[in-house]
């Protein structure tokens, strides 16, 4: 009984949940000039969309001009979002805050220089825990075309032996 349990309870946490594909107006909806990559079977284009519907989709290249590209031709759309830097400020805070104000008054003379001893200390690791978030980016697929799930080669397992 407690392996079934165990079983369900890690099958759970390890479960994702299954995105449908999203409409044109969905994706428009989502991004609104948002940074995007565009792969295309030529390649791919970067830059921020401006407009998607059932029929094209308008990107502005950093520095070009707005390209309007045939969504039949377009293999995926992909959102690059920038993790929030308040999170990562308030997490790094908290746990330097926790973990000083555990041992930092260890030999020291009086409770005030503990004090700032901690404060300073969660100000260090509000900074570290924003530089982590600063360099983190996220990529969420907004868009995939038809001619995408047959790029994907077959897979197979190989098996050599040596005698």
């Amino acid at each position: 009984m407690q392996t079934r349990t165990l079983a369900f309870v890690l099958a759970t946490l390890v479960a994702t949940p299954a995105a449908a594909q999203l409409t044109p107006e969905q994706a428009r909806a989502r991004t609104d000039h948002a940074p995007v990559v565009i792969a295309v079977p030529g390649g791919t284009w970067r830059g921020r969309l401006l407009d998607i519907d059932d029929r094209s989709v308008t990107i502005q290249p950093r520095g070009g001009p707005p390209t309007v590209l045939p969504l039949s031709g377009v293999l995926r759309i992909e959102a690059q979002r920038r993790d929030s830097l308040a999170n990562g400020a308030i997490i790094g805070a908290l746990i330097a805050f926790r973990q000083c104000a555990r041992v930092c008054g260890q030999g020291l003379d009086g409770s005030g220089e503990a004090g700032a001893a901690i404060v300073l200390n969660a100000a260090l690791g509000a900074a570290v825990g924003a530089a982590i978030d600063a360099g983190r980016t996220s990529k969420v697929l907004l868009y995939r075309g038809q001619a995408a799930g047959r790029q994907h080669k077959s897979q197979g397992l190989f098996l050599t032996i040596h005698f």
